[in-house]
């Protein structure tokens, strides 16, 4: 004679059935999920989760993507003891020394072992990730350059495919690049836009945040990040400018914001200086 579904069901850990909030068939698939989980017919499970987390993608449902991913994580760590972070699937330290860190896409395991080990304190990344526009790059980063928004085919393909940074540096990308930028392995994304003009870059600031919800479908080692660099010009920009380019850096999810070019010193006090995003000036020096 409920009346109303219990705390069990705020928390997500109940459909329930007790007040009709699941329908029979519904249900049913529930019980028959859990029957086969006692029975260790592990795959099946695992199975459906898997394309009922690729049918939502595919539907850009990413909040059910990634609550089926979830669930599919626990069902395996269930049925299967294996060291915390192996394959940096539910750890959730990654912190700015693993994002920070080259070795990010290649990583096992190792380095949140030693997390654990030294409790988070005095960690530095082993090599520290370098951005496209820096001189003398070594063999461990690659750039793709894409500018003028050439289309994936004419993209300049790896030297080496076990390399660990790999940058794409564009500044236009559209939505049906997304799939062939995650076939060439790219690890960060360098989009190029003029802070003076954001709106010119209104399709590719939508497929990269586009790229980003994505990004909830995978592990924080092959998760894209996104950069936002911006050419200084010669006739200075407002403080309004900057703090705009600053808020969009920040709504739409990207890792940095960067002014380049010999005149970008002029605006390191005022990047430096806010605490909302990681925001930097190269000037070639």
């Amino acid at each position: 004679s409920r009346g109303r579904p219990c705390l069990l069901h705020q928390m997500g850990r109940c459909v329930a059935p007790c007040v009709q909030l699941v329908d029979t068939d519904a249900y049913g698939e529930l019980v028959e999920g859990s029957l086969q989980l006692l029975k260790g017919q592990r795959g099946a499970v695992v199975g459906k989760l898997k394309r009922e987390m690729l049918a939502a993608a595919a539907a850009e449902d990413f909040e059910r993507a990634a609550a089926r991913r979830d669930l599919m994580h626990a069902v395996e760590a269930t049925l299967e003891h294996r060291p915390q972070g192996v394959d940096n699937q539910g750890n959730k330290r990654h912190e700015a020394v693993c994002m920070d860190c080259q070795f990010r896409s290649l990583c096992g395991g190792a380095w949140h072992a030693y997390w654990d080990h030294r409790g988070g304190r005095g960690l530095q990344p082993p090599a520290l990730l370098r951005a496209p526009w820096e001189a003398d790059l070594d063999a461990s980063t690659q750039v793709i350059h894409g500018f003028e928004g050439p289309p994936p085919s004419a993209w300049a393909a790896p030297d080496d495919k076990m390399a660990p940074v790999r940058w794409l540096w564009t500044d236009a990308i559209h939505s049906s690049d997304l799939a062939a930028i995650r076939e060439h392995r790219v690890t960060h994304l360098a989009l190029r836009i003029d802070l003076s003009q954001p709106a010119q870059a209104k399709t590719a600031i939508a497929a990269a945040r586009k790229l980003l919800r994505g990004n909830q479908l995978t592990s924080p080692q092959r998760q894209i990040q996104l950069h936002l660099e911006s050419p200084a010009p010669q006739t200075p920009m407002s403080a309004q400018t900057i703090d705009d380019g600053i808020q969009l850096a920040r709504a739409i999810g990207a890792s940095s914001l960067t002014i380049t070019g010999p005149d970008s010193g002029r605006y390191r006090q005022r990047l430096e200086g806010q605490s909302f995003i990681r925001a930097s000036v190269f000037d070639g020096a």
